[in-house]
């Protein structure tokens, strides 16, 4: 388990870097799909979707969307 806080800085492309080691705790890799979810104004989360994994439980736009294999590339 990561014990302390991360940080990470926002670009003025809007780019930010995951931290190495929750790369590593995900296996977040070059192709991997993350999900993005506003909570409140200030929150959100990201999760980490795994290949063939279905969306209809996250997002109801992408009901019957799967997931493609990594190194595909999708646009929702």
């Amino acid at each position: 388990m990561i014990q302390k806080p991360l940080y990470s800085p926002v670009s003025s492309k809007g780019q930010t870097v995951i931290p190495a080691a929750l790369r590593k705790k995900l296996n977040i890799q070059k192709g991997s799909v993350l999900h993005f979810e506003l909570l409140s104004n200030n929150t959100f989360v990201v999760r980490v979707i795994r290949e063939g994994e279905s969306l209809s439980n996250i997002s109801p736009v992408h009901k019957t969307s799967k997931i493609p294999a990594i190194g595909l590339k999708k646009t929702f």
